[in-house]
């Protein structure tokens, strides 16, 4: 199978599960290039952002989230350069223009939607330096919807989602001192790459480029072997000092922070990723093909999709293999302790002609866990959990399997 054939068949299974749809499949007004998202691939986009967010902002103390607004003057070039470093490699693409100017109101440049969260992350500098109390280092980081400034042509189609018109960022911005301003590019390389690859079932997969060089600013990108050749999902950039110094000499402000006793200017470390490229990286490293013999001997080819534990959109399928009230009852009881943990689970009372059918179409929607309730269970209590990673069938009580799932969850 060539690496097309993989792209094409993940596009495929993700518009049959519900995760990821062009918009026109939809909705005859859809937009090309833009891409609506099912109840799985909410799921799955909303537990990457959590992962991210509690990776950078909650579990760090120097480091705190912001928002901006998406509506940006888009200032003149020579402006929008002091703003923003625009050397090789590190391109500033035009936004995507929209008509809302007041027309009363007179100021510099085109009313636009972001194309980034640089511009809009910095301007939170000045004012948390303060309320940090001076104190280096600290970080800025920020989640928000960006725009490119065309539709995709028909080649950037065939990329799915990782060209998308509109795009989600997630941007950090971090202030260290002079000194540390290098170890600090350097840690946030490696822990950014070990950050991927956690996620990774092939964590070779991902691989971060040598530093470049251009003017003032270094930086280094985190790649991943799509089907259409190595592009890059995170560019980490060291901007040194010179855009707070910049912006110190454009609001005559002293933005000085704290190192010991000494005040020094902070230097830039910028961490910019697209949340739609590593979504399809890592449905892309997930997937898998096995091959089976069907109860007629005859062999057939299994789809696998299998994400991450803490990313897989549902994490649990409850299936009783009867409908009698006593096992419905029961679906209602692990429905509510699993979500009272926090865990996705969802409960199919109806019944396909086969198990191996439901076992099909779960592992291609990603499910980790199945759990079987037969009439043994209401009088034992004893239910048989799946697995969807090694097919094998394990028996527990009741009262125990969320505690087990738990277990697997918090240690991934």
């Amino acid at each position: 199978m060539g690496k097309e054939d993989i792209l094409k068949r993940v596009i495929s299974l993700s518009s049959r599960h519900g995760y990821i749809y062009g918009s026109k499949q939809l909705n005859p007004a859809g937009v090309g290039g833009c891409y609506d998202y099912g109840p799985l691939g909410v799921e799955l986009r909303s537990n990457l952002i959590n992962e991210w967010w509690t990776e950078i902002v909650r579990s760090r103390e120097h480091i705190v989230g912001v928002q901006n607004a998406i509506l940006q003057r888009m200032p003149s070039l020579d402006r929008q350069e002091n703003l923003h470093d625009s050397v090789d490699g590190l391109p500033l693409s035009p936004s995507l223009q929209v008509r809302c100017v007041d027309p009363g109101e007179k100021a510099e440049g085109e009313t636009c939607l972001q194309n980034d969260l640089h511009q809009g992350t910095f301007a939170h500098f000045s004012n948390t330096l303060g309320l940090l109390h001076r104190r280096l280092p600290f970080g800025l980081a920020q989640i928000g919807p960006c725009f490119r400034s065309r539709p995709s042509s028909d080649g950037d189609s065939s990329r799915f989602i990782f060209s998308a018109v509109e795009r989600t960022e997630m941007a950090l911005h971090f202030f260290s001192t002079p000194k540390t301003s290098t170890l600090w590019f350097d840690t946030w390389q490696k822990e950014r790459l070990l950050w991927w690859r956690k996620f990774a079932g092939v964590p070779s997969g991902f691989t971060a480029t040598d530093i470049k060089t251009a003017g003032h600013v270094q930086w280094a990108e985190i790649q991943f072997t799509f089907p259409w050749g190595v592009d890059t999902i995170e560019r980490i950039a060291n901007h040194g000092s010179t855009p707070v110094e910049r912006l110190q000499a454009e609001s005559k402000t002293d933005l000085q922070g704290k190192d010991g006793r000494k005040m020094v200017i902070p230097h830039l470390i910028e961490t910019t990723s697209s949340l739609e490229a590593g979504l399809l990286a890592l449905l892309l490293d997930a997937y898998q093909e096995k091959s089976r013999t069907d109860t007629r001997g005859k062999a057939v080819v299994r789809e696998i999709l299998r994400l991450h534990l803490r990313l897989a959109p549902l994490k649990v399928v409850v299936l009783p293999l009867r409908g009698t009230r006593e096992l419905r009852e029961l679906c209602d009881y692990l429905g509510k302790e699993f979500r009272k943990a926090g865990i996705n689970i969802r409960c199919i009372l109806e019944m396909a002609p086969s198990l191996e059918n439901y076992y099909t179409m779960f592992d291609e929607m990603g499910v980790p866990f199945t759990i079987l309730l037969n009439e043994n269970t209401v009088k034992t209590g004893i239910v048989r959990v799946r697995n969807r990673d090694t097919t094998l069938m394990q028996q527990l009580h009741i009262t125990e399997v969320r505690d087990m799932i738990q277990r697997h969850l918090e240690a991934d």
